[in-house]
């Protein structure tokens, strides 16, 4: 996990960061385990990651992440209305893009479904 967190500050340092926690259905009956779960991600996370999202309005209150299952459907409402949220702040998400290089994004999807993982200069 601080591998993945380090690398995020390295390549993206101002970007907030969502933590999540999945098989929630499977960990839930006794809620010290969530606790449990929080202890740790706060120790490894306490003096370098300042733009970690804390859950909000969230059943399971004063969490570090967000636990979901996907099996279940339990959490997913409250994951992804965090995620419209800091979109909707995140100054990146209205930052305008040129025509050309929206058309060469949809060259570069459009080669993928052809299973090409490359796009040559004759390709467009």
């Amino acid at each position: 996990l601080l591998f993945w967190l380090r690398s995020i500050k390295l390549h993206a340092p101002n970007v907030s960061v969502l933590l999540v926690g999945t098989f929630l259905a499977d960990i839930i009956e006794e809620k010290c385990n969530l606790q449990d779960i929080d202890k740790i991600l706060r120790e490894l996370t306490k003096l370098s990651f300042a733009k970690i999202v804390i859950p909000a309005n969230f059943e399971h209150e004063d969490l570090i992440f967000f636990p979901i299952d996907n099996k279940e459907k339990m959490g997913i409402a409250s994951l992804c209305d965090a995620i419209e949220q800091c979109a909707r702040v995140d100054n990146s998400t209205s930052r305008e893009v040129s025509v050309r290089w929206m058309t060469f994004l949809d060259s570069i999807l459009g080669q993928k479904e052809n299973q090409k993982a490359y796009l040559t200069f004759s390709d467009e």
